[in-house]
């Protein structure tokens, strides 16, 4: 049975694309989530994160080894602060987690956001393991080897990127260790940003496209949004209701009752409603 755009709604997002990818989204309280099997090369998933100031991912693999060469490749889009009005498309932030024989290695391209160099730290927990600047970023020269896959994807804001895992791993490579690596729970990849210019404030999508054969589960998303509703005004107008508001971010939702169901009415300000409409109730969201 063929579908045309499959999308699939878990963790409170809608999950497109579906090219030679299975998808099937869980509903198990505080670890609602998405599962999904690449049957091909660039076999992945995308979400729109909305509006996010900064968000974190947990990923469960599924896999057992027998895939060699596996890879998973990220690309996170972001604007740098300033009006989002006919805007181009945000610049991508690109990861790529490569498995080998000797560990897995993380390679980044900050190229979109204007940024070559970056620098690379380890973490345990609070407490800062080891720091190397100037590093150049690029997606076929690895970064840092790590013993493992992280279990947590994250950008805690302004382009920095967080592989983090729920025990400790090692760093083997691409920061200055003892010959047994450094060990923590953390691996930070912040953009050496040029004078003047500021990373991305607000992140609106994430896409992972994997080998073919990979089984993954992405959970727990949690996402702080980039902006807070202002006043939205209602006014009586001959015809109906005009309701305005300002800002770039914001989208229109009405309903009958408080209960919802709540309908997208747009994301241009006046919005017009003829006075037979049975919406009564209007709200703001960046979402």
């Amino acid at each position: 049975m063929a579908f045309d755009n499959p999308s699939i709604t878990a963790a409170g997002r809608k999950w497109g694309d579906g090219h030679v990818t299975l998808m099937k989204a869980y509903d198990d309280g505080t670890d609602q989530g998405l599962e999904f099997v690449s049957f091909g090369d660039g076999g992945g998933v995308t979400t729109d994160l909305g509006h996010a100031a900064s968000f974190h991912l947990r990923i469960g693999h599924f896999e057992n080894g027998d895939i060699p060469n596996e890879e998973q490749f990220y690309s996170i889009r972001g604007w740098p602060p300033g009006p989002l009005t006919n805007r181009p498309p945000p610049p991508p932030i690109l990861l790529r987690l490569a498995q080998g024989s000797t560990g897995v290695g993380c390679s980044a391209d900050f190229a979109g956001i204007g940024v070559s160099n970056i620098t690379l730290q380890l973490w345990n927990g609070a407490t800062l393991v080891s720091q190397k600047t100037h590093i150049s970023a690029a997606l076929g020269t690895p970064l840092a080897t790590l013993s493992t896959l992280p279990t947590i994807l994250g950008c805690p804001g302004l382009g920095v990127l967080s592989l983090s895992h729920t025990n400790p791993f090692t760093v083997y490579s691409g920061l200055d260790c003892p010959t047994t690596g450094c060990v923590g729970t953390e691996l930070r990849l912040v953009p050496e940003l040029p004078s003047g210019q500021s990373g991305p404030a607000v992140f609106t999508e994430l896409q992972c496209r994997v080998s073919e054969g990979l089984d993954l589960l992405f959970y727990g998303l949690q996402r702080t949004l980039a902006c807070s509703p202002g006043p939205l005004n209602v006014t009586r107008t001959t015809t109906g209701i005009s309701l305005d508001w300002t800002g770039d971010t914001f989208r229109l939702q009405g309903a009958e009752i408080l209960a919802g169901p709540w309908y997208d009415l747009g994301v241009t300000s006046p919005a017009n409603l003829p006075a037979s409409s049975n919406l009564r109730l209007f709200r703001l969201i960046c979402d």
